[in-house]
This record gives C-alpha cells, structure tokens and sequence, in this order.
C-alpha cells in the first residue's frame, strides 16, 4: 500500500484505494473508492465528497436496498425537511 504522509490536499480527485494517509488533511476533496483497502490514521477530512465505483458501489446499494444507508446526498437532507414541514403545514390547514 502506498503511505501518504503529512501532506494537504485542497479540491483534488483522490483514488484512495490502496492508500494509508497519515496526519493529511483533506480539504474540499473527491475521495474516489473501489472497495479496496484504505487506512486514515490522524488525517481530517473537511467538506469532502465520496464516489463509489465497482464492489464499494454495489456495497453501497446493498446498504441502501435493506434500509441501513439513505438514497439522498446529506446535502438533501435539510431540503427534504423543509418540504416535509411545508406539506405537513398545508395538510393541517385544509384539515381546518
């Protein structure tokens, strides 16, 4: 496995497959991951994105299909509650 130590890495596409990072910090980064093995030890990750390819995508709708992972980007999350909480408002007023 190839050791990445110590380094910053702003807004770059990172295939992590086969990769320990050490004391790194990730910053706006795409993390790109095919199931392999991948270890981070001391390293932060701050606004990054992560896309599944191959064995960790089919994982990935494995865990979606029996419930135990949402289908919607975190990111969605706020906006679905605020639609949620508009619907469930015009509900209780036609009810009135």
């Amino acid at each position: 496995m190839e050791l990445i130590k110590a380094r910053t890495f702003k807004g770059d596409t990172l295939q992590i497959d086969n990769r320990i990072f050490i004391d790194c910090l990730l910053i706006n980064c795409t993390l790109e991951y095919e199931g392999g093995a991948v270890s981070f030890e001391r390293t932060q990750m701050r606004g990054c994105q992560y896309v599944f390819f191959g064995r960790a995508k089919r994982t990935v709708h494995f865990l979606q299909g029996v419930g135990l992972m949402s289908y919607m980007p975190a990111e969605w999350a706020e906006f679905s509650e605020l639609v949620l909480s508009r619907a469930e408002q015009n509900q209780a007023s036609v009810a009135e």
